[in-house]
């Protein structure tokens, strides 16, 4: 019977740069993850702040829609009055009711809307919204929202999980490409073999054997296989370029439109105030007036709806200004470092050891936007032609006599007065 034992040591000492390509191409796979990690971060922490502002939005549209209902009622309860007294018009106390049903109907689709957003909080926190969430104050500002649009676009792209993340991908693509390359090189290993034996090759006794030496191997045809690798990783390096030329635009664009939604916004919301204390003051005015006869029913609710819609839009625009800026940093990548909301064993990026070397992201993203359109609203009312002025004509009188106003139709069967 034959028995032996060998111990064999191969070390491999050049295969073309396949095994550091692929060290390199792990490395840069495992910032990827890293980054997408920090994308995926930013999402939650956008999603979260939205599911706050909404609670606080419409638990305010909620007291809104209820103080309009509880108008709408008060004045239906003095039309009902009057007109079951015999001074009111039923016409009056109908308008009336169907304002009351209007008001009401606002208040449900409030309340509703007020339970979706509460059960998206419940969704992204875990629990249920307080009885009690801190107010948004006006003209609330976040804690580092750039002063111009060009810092926030440069910011960007300097420091966004997205953006970072489609770089990495593309440096593993090309260290994919380069280890496939790899098969077009020689491969120089060197070997250590030492073999004990008995009885071999049929020869009895014992046999010892050492080898020490190198050994060359080159690949001369492989049925195509190498080059259809070679092509496949191309096709990815053409594929991540095509990558970041889209994650630059989708990041400029929403970040644009991001920040100029909070310089749209904080402006718009001058003329909302504006419209929400003048319209309160006509309503005012009008409700005195209507109690001495000299505005209509139907003016007063139209005012007082009017008022409702103001005090909407108001709030709805003071929330959204709020949540913009939350979308621009989140669309820089430091939202959740502005909310101080990052994990304590969160690695930093010198930590997985990004180093950024190969690519300017200034060069791959330049921060270009669209500008914002400017009207000129002195010089658009200028060019309009000069209309006359509106002239206040004297109240129409009846005669006392029957006659008609001098130029008015004669009624018919009245004598028509000679013409002098």
């Amino acid at each position: 019977s034959r028995s032996g034992v060998a111990v064999q040591l191969d070390q491999m000492l050049f295969d073309g740069f396949f095994t550091s390509s692929e060290v390199n191409r792990f490395h840069h796979a495992q910032l990827v993850r890293y980054y997408e990690t920090l994308e995926a971060a930013e999402q939650i922490a956008l999603e979260a702040a939205r599911a706050y502002i909404d609670v606080v939005r419409f638990r305010e549209l909620v007291r809104l829609a209820t103080d309009n209902y509880v108008e709408h009622k008060i004045t239906s309860d003095q039309i009902a009055e009057r007109t079951n007294a015999g001074v009111g018009r039923r016409v009056d106390l109908e308008q009336s009711i169907g304002r009351l049903a209007l008001a009401e109907s606002n208040l449900l689709t409030e309340l509703s809307n007020l339970h979706d957003v509460s059960q998206r909080y419940l969704r992204l926190m875990g629990e249920l919204p307080p009885e009690k969430l801190p107010e948004l104050p006006e003209g609330m500002k976040l804690p580092n929202v750039p002063a111009t649009l060009k810092e926030a676009l440069e910011m960007a792209v300097q420091v966004s999980p997205e953006f970072n993340a489609v770089i990495e991908n593309g440096f593993a693509s090309k260290e994919f490409l380069a280890g496939r390359k790899a098969a077009y090189y020689p491969r120089l290993g060197f070997q250590a073999r030492q073999s004990w034996d008995r009885n071999l090759d049929g020869q009895r006794g014992n046999s010892r054997d050492t080898f020490l030496g190198f050994r060359l191997d080159y690949n001369i045809y492989r049925g195509g296989a190498d080059k259809a690798r070679i092509e496949q990783g191309e096709a990815q390096v053409v594929q991540s370029a095509d990558l970041l030329e889209k994650s630059c635009r989708d990041i400029r664009q929403q970040l644009t439109i991001a920040y100029n939604d909070v310089g749209r916004i904080t402006e718009q919301l001058t003329y909302l105030d504006q419209h929400r204390l003048s319209t309160e003051k006509a309503k005012e005015a009008y409700r005195q007036q209507f109690e001495i006869g000299q505005r209509t029913l139907l003016d007063l609710l139209d005012t007082q709806n009017e008022f409702f819609e103001a005090n909407r839009a108001y709030s709805r625009a003071r929330h959204d200004q709020i949540l913009a800026q939350a979308r621009v940093l989140g669309g820089i990548g430091i939202l959740v470092a502005s909310m101080e909301a990052r994990r304590p064993d969160m690695p930093s990026e010198d930590d997985v050891g990004q180093k950024r070397k190969g690519i300017d992201p200034k060069e791959t993203c330049p921060p270009v936007a669209a500008p914002m359109m400017v009207v000129d609203k002195a010089k658009e009312v200028a060019a309009v032609p000069q209309r006359p002025r509106i002239q206040e004509l004297p109240p129409t009188q009846t005669p006392t006599n029957g006659a008609a106003r001098p130029g008015a139709p004669a009624a018919p069967g009245a004598p028509v007065a000679p013409a002098r």
